[in-house]
């Protein structure tokens, strides 16, 4: 194993921590959870890292805004713009003694779009 491999217990709670936070449940109307929501720290990279995926069939134009608005109202700031056409939405947050950033993103081929 390499030096610096692996995940610390320290960045093992900060996974557990991000699992549980409020935006992860926001969701738009008529969207509804798709698989479970995933906390954990990738070894490789010590990155610590949340999702929650949903199924949403109506039209993807209002899912950048809603997501906006939604970090607004739970505390995120947004270093960058909203890229609606590429359906991404970047914001960050102190949570805690962490800085935590939040993406969304669209996945093209169910439905779906995922938040981590």
């Amino acid at each position: 194993m390499a030096p610096g491999y692996g995940c610390t217990a320290d960045d093992k709670r900060i996974a557990a921590s991000t699992g549980r936070l409020r935006i992860l449940d926001a969701q738009p109307h008529g969207a509804t959870p798709y698989g479970n929501r995933s906390a954990r720290c990738e070894p490789d990279d010590r990155t610590a890292y949340a999702g929650q995926s949903y199924r949403f069939a109506a039209s993807r134009a209002d899912l950048p805004a809603f997501h906006q608005d939604a970090a607004v109202m739970d505390g995120w700031g947004f270093a960058e713009s909203i890229n609606a056409l590429e359906g991404k939405v970047c914001a960050s947050k102190a949570v805690g003694d962490d800085y935590v950033h939040l993406s969304v993103r669209l996945l093209e081929s169910s439905g779906e779009h995922g938040r981590g």
